[in-house]
Protein backbone atom coordinates (compact mmCIF):
# COMPACT_ATOMS: atom_id res chain seq x y z
CA UNK A 1 0.00 0.00 0.00
CA UNK A 2 1.33 3.36 -0.93
CA UNK A 3 1.43 5.88 1.88
CA UNK A 4 0.55 8.63 -0.63
CA UNK A 5 -2.62 6.81 -1.71
CA UNK A 6 -3.62 6.12 1.90
CA UNK A 7 -3.05 9.77 2.81
CA UNK A 8 -5.28 10.78 -0.13
CA UNK A 9 -8.00 8.36 1.00
CA UNK A 10 -7.72 9.62 4.56
CA UNK A 11 -8.16 13.23 3.46
CA UNK A 12 -11.11 12.37 1.21
CA UNK A 13 -12.73 10.49 4.08
CA UNK A 14 -12.43 13.49 6.39
CA UNK A 15 -13.75 15.84 3.66
CA UNK A 16 -16.80 13.72 2.80
CA UNK A 17 -17.68 13.23 6.45
CA UNK A 18 -17.67 16.99 6.94
CA UNK A 19 -19.76 17.60 3.80
CA UNK A 20 -22.31 14.96 4.80
CA UNK A 21 -22.77 16.69 8.15
CA UNK A 22 -23.62 20.05 6.57
CA UNK A 23 -25.65 18.79 3.58
CA UNK A 24 -29.31 19.82 3.74
CA UNK A 25 -31.86 18.28 1.37
CA UNK A 26 -35.08 20.30 1.29
CA UNK A 27 -35.33 21.20 -2.41
CA UNK A 28 -35.07 19.47 -5.79
CA UNK A 29 -31.73 21.13 -6.43
CA UNK A 30 -30.34 19.99 -3.07
CA UNK A 31 -31.57 16.46 -3.85
CA UNK A 32 -29.55 16.63 -7.12
CA UNK A 33 -26.50 17.80 -5.15
CA UNK A 34 -26.99 14.87 -2.77
CA UNK A 35 -27.23 12.48 -5.72
CA UNK A 36 -23.99 13.84 -7.22
CA UNK A 37 -22.38 13.60 -3.82
CA UNK A 38 -23.38 9.90 -3.56
CA UNK A 39 -21.60 9.26 -6.88
CA UNK A 40 -18.44 10.82 -5.47
CA UNK A 41 -18.77 8.63 -2.37
CA UNK A 42 -19.03 5.51 -4.55
CA UNK A 43 -15.84 6.49 -6.36
CA UNK A 44 -14.01 7.00 -3.06
CA UNK A 45 -15.34 3.65 -1.79
CA UNK A 46 -13.98 2.02 -4.97
CA UNK A 47 -10.56 3.59 -4.33
CA UNK A 48 -10.62 2.27 -0.77
CA UNK A 49 -11.55 -1.21 -2.00
CA UNK A 50 -8.85 -1.12 -4.67
CA UNK A 51 -6.28 -0.15 -2.06
CA UNK A 52 -7.20 -2.69 0.64
CA UNK A 53 -9.18 -5.63 -0.81
CA UNK A 54 -6.20 -7.51 -2.28
CA UNK A 55 -4.42 -7.61 1.06
CA UNK A 56 -7.64 -8.42 2.90
CA UNK A 57 -8.39 -11.32 0.53
CA UNK A 58 -4.86 -12.65 0.93
CA UNK A 59 -5.03 -12.40 4.71
CA UNK A 60 -8.49 -14.00 4.71
CA UNK A 61 -7.21 -16.94 2.64
CA UNK A 62 -4.27 -17.36 5.02
CA UNK A 63 -6.57 -17.15 8.05
CA UNK A 64 -8.98 -19.75 6.62
CA UNK A 65 -6.07 -22.08 5.89
CA UNK A 66 -4.68 -21.71 9.40
CA UNK A 67 -8.11 -22.29 10.97
CA UNK A 68 -8.63 -25.41 8.85
CA UNK A 69 -5.22 -26.70 9.88
CA UNK A 70 -5.94 -25.99 13.56
CA UNK A 71 -9.39 -27.65 13.33
CA UNK A 72 -7.80 -30.75 11.78
CA UNK A 73 -5.95 -31.33 15.04
CA UNK A 74 -8.16 -29.59 17.58
CA UNK A 75 -11.42 -31.18 16.34
CA UNK A 76 -10.64 -34.73 17.53
CA UNK A 77 -9.30 -33.34 20.83
CA UNK A 78 -12.56 -31.46 21.42
CA UNK A 79 -14.65 -34.54 20.55
CA UNK A 80 -12.59 -36.65 22.95
CA UNK A 81 -12.97 -34.04 25.69
CA UNK A 82 -16.75 -33.91 25.23
CA UNK A 83 -17.01 -37.71 25.28
CA UNK A 84 -14.90 -38.05 28.43
CA UNK A 85 -16.85 -35.29 30.19
CA UNK A 86 -20.15 -36.97 29.26
CA UNK A 87 -18.95 -40.28 30.69
CA UNK A 88 -17.70 -38.59 33.84
CA UNK A 89 -20.98 -36.69 34.15
CA UNK A 90 -23.00 -39.92 33.94
CA UNK A 91 -20.76 -41.49 36.57
CA UNK A 92 -21.05 -38.48 38.86
CA UNK A 93 -24.84 -38.38 38.43
CA UNK A 94 -25.02 -42.03 39.52
CA UNK A 95 -22.70 -41.32 42.45
CA UNK A 96 -24.83 -38.33 43.48
CA UNK A 97 -27.93 -40.52 43.38
CA UNK A 98 -26.26 -43.14 45.61
CA UNK A 99 -25.01 -40.40 47.94
CA UNK A 100 -28.52 -38.94 48.17
CA UNK A 101 -29.97 -42.36 49.02
CA UNK A 102 -27.28 -42.94 51.68
CA UNK A 103 -27.86 -39.46 53.10
CA UNK A 104 -31.60 -40.12 53.34
CA UNK A 105 -30.91 -43.34 55.27
CA UNK A 106 -28.48 -41.55 57.62
CA UNK A 107 -31.00 -38.73 58.18
CA UNK A 108 -33.75 -41.27 58.90
CA UNK A 109 -31.55 -43.20 61.35
CA UNK A 110 -30.50 -39.97 63.07
CA UNK A 111 -34.13 -38.97 63.43
CA UNK A 112 -35.03 -42.35 64.99
CA UNK A 113 -32.09 -42.39 67.40
CA UNK A 114 -32.02 -38.69 68.19
CA UNK A 115 -28.35 -38.50 67.28
CA UNK A 116 -27.02 -35.61 65.19
CA UNK A 117 -27.03 -36.14 61.46
CA UNK A 118 -23.84 -36.34 59.43
CA UNK A 119 -23.61 -34.76 55.97
CA UNK A 120 -21.97 -36.93 53.33
CA UNK A 121 -19.81 -35.40 50.61
CA UNK A 122 -18.80 -36.82 47.26
CA UNK A 123 -15.09 -37.43 46.75
CA UNK A 124 -13.59 -36.12 43.54
CA UNK A 125 -10.11 -35.95 42.03
CA UNK A 126 -7.91 -32.98 42.88
CA UNK A 127 -8.53 -30.09 40.49
CA UNK A 128 -11.90 -31.40 39.32
CA UNK A 129 -14.72 -28.88 39.43
CA UNK A 130 -18.29 -30.14 39.25
CA UNK A 131 -21.13 -27.77 38.57
CA UNK A 132 -24.76 -28.10 37.58
CA UNK A 133 -25.61 -26.71 34.15
CA UNK A 134 -29.31 -26.15 33.59
CA UNK A 135 -30.84 -25.82 30.14
CA UNK A 136 -34.28 -25.86 28.60
CA UNK A 137 -35.71 -28.60 26.40
CA UNK A 138 -38.95 -27.87 24.56
CA UNK A 139 -41.27 -30.85 24.93
CA UNK A 140 -44.59 -29.23 23.96
CA UNK A 141 -44.22 -26.08 21.85
CA UNK A 142 -47.97 -25.41 21.86
CA UNK A 143 -47.96 -25.07 25.67
CA UNK A 144 -45.21 -22.42 25.84
CA UNK A 145 -46.58 -19.05 27.07
CA UNK A 146 -46.44 -16.26 24.47
CA UNK A 147 -43.89 -14.18 26.39
CA UNK A 148 -41.32 -16.94 25.76
CA UNK A 149 -41.84 -17.05 22.00
CA UNK A 150 -40.05 -14.88 19.42
CA UNK A 151 -41.71 -13.85 16.17
CA UNK A 152 -40.09 -15.08 12.95
CA UNK A 153 -39.02 -11.65 11.67
CA UNK A 154 -37.32 -13.07 8.57
CA UNK A 155 -40.59 -14.66 7.47
CA UNK A 156 -42.67 -11.58 8.40
CA UNK A 157 -40.31 -9.25 6.48
CA UNK A 158 -40.50 -11.60 3.48
CA UNK A 159 -44.30 -11.47 3.53
CA UNK A 160 -44.18 -7.66 3.82
CA UNK A 161 -41.85 -7.41 0.79
CA UNK A 162 -43.98 -9.85 -1.21
CA UNK A 163 -47.38 -8.31 -0.46
CA UNK A 164 -46.40 -4.60 -0.34
CA UNK A 165 -49.73 -4.02 1.37
CA UNK A 166 -51.12 -3.63 4.88
CA UNK A 167 -50.68 -6.70 7.07
CA UNK A 168 -53.48 -9.19 7.53
CA UNK A 169 -51.55 -10.87 10.36
CA UNK A 170 -52.96 -10.00 13.81
CA UNK A 171 -50.51 -7.99 15.89
CA UNK A 172 -48.25 -7.16 12.93
CA UNK A 173 -48.04 -3.96 10.90
CA UNK A 174 -46.12 -3.70 7.64
CA UNK A 175 -44.21 -0.41 7.30
CA UNK A 176 -42.67 1.05 4.19
CA UNK A 177 -39.29 2.76 4.45
CA UNK A 178 -37.75 4.63 1.56
CA UNK A 179 -34.12 3.87 0.81
CA UNK A 180 -32.05 5.75 -1.76
CA UNK A 181 -29.36 4.33 -4.04
CA UNK A 182 -27.48 6.10 -6.81
CA UNK A 183 -26.06 4.54 -9.96
CA UNK A 184 -23.08 5.89 -11.78
CA UNK A 185 -24.10 7.18 -15.19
Amino acid sequence: MENVQIAKIEQQTLDVAALADVLVVTTKEENEVGNSYLKVLKNIRDEISKEFDGNIDSADTTLKGLRAQKDKYAGPIKKAEVLIKQKMGMFLAEQAKKLQEAQAKIDEDAKKTGLPTVKLAMEKPKGQVVKDNWHAVVVAKSKIPLEYLEPNMQMLNGIARATKAPSKIPGVEFKKEISVTTRRI
